[in-house]
C-alpha cells in the first residue's frame, strides 16, 4: 500500500474554513469602517438651521439602504423599489430640491444617486420613480447627462 502525497481532505476543509472566516471578518471590519465614515459625514451634514439638509441626509441614507438591503454593497441582494418610490414622494412632499438630495447622497457615499438609480431600476421602474418625484411640482424631469442630475422644466 502506498500513501498518497498531499493534504488530507480534513486539512483542506480546515484551511478552507479558516480562509472563509478570515474573509468574513475582514469584510465586516471594512464595512464597519465605511459605515462609521458615512455616519461621520451624515453628522457633518445635519444642520438645525437647514431642515431640508437634515431631511435630505435621512432620505439619502434610506436610498443607499434601499440599493443595498443587506448593508453589503458587494452582495447581489436586490433593490427595494418601493422604498425608492416612497423617497421620491417624500422629496416632493417635503419640497427638498433634487439637487440638494443628490449632493448629500454624493457627499455621504461618494457615489452618484442618478447613476445608482439608473443601474438598479429598469425603464418602467425609473418612470414610476420620476413620476413620484415630479408629481407635486407639476413639472417634467429631464436627465441632464453632463451633470448626471435631473433638471426640472
Amino acid at each position: 500500500m502506498t500513501k498518497k502525497k498531499g493534504l488530507s481532505l480534513g486539512v483542506k476543509v480546515g484551511i478552507a474554513a479558516v480562509g472563509t472566516v478570515a474573509v468574513v471578518v475582514a469584510g465586516t471590519k471594512i464595512n464597519k469602517m465605511i459605515k462609521d465614515k458615512q455616519q461621520e459625514n451624515a453628522g457633518n451634514l445635519v444642520d438645525s438651521k437647514n431642515p431640508n439638509l437634515a431631511s435630505a441626509t435621512t432620505l439619502a441614507q434610506r436610498a443607499f439602504a434601499a440599493f443595498n438591503p443587506s448593508g453589503y454593497s458587494f452582495l447581489w441582494d436586490g433593490t427595494d423599489e418601493k422604498e425608492l418610490y416612497l423617497i421620491a414622494k417624500e422629496l416632493y412632499t417635503k419640497k427638498i430640491p433634487f439637487e440638494t438630495f443628490t449632493g448629500v447622497y454624493k457627499k455621504l457615499f461618494q457615489r452618484s444617486f442618478v447613476s445608482d438609480l439608473n443601474n438598479e431600476l429598469d425603464s418602467s421602474e425609473l418612470t414610476k420613480f420620476y413620476s413620484n418625484l415630479r408629481s407635486g411640482f407639476g413639472s417634467v424631469g429631464v436627465l441632464n447627462p453632463s451633470y448626471n442630475t435631473v433638471k426640472f422644466l
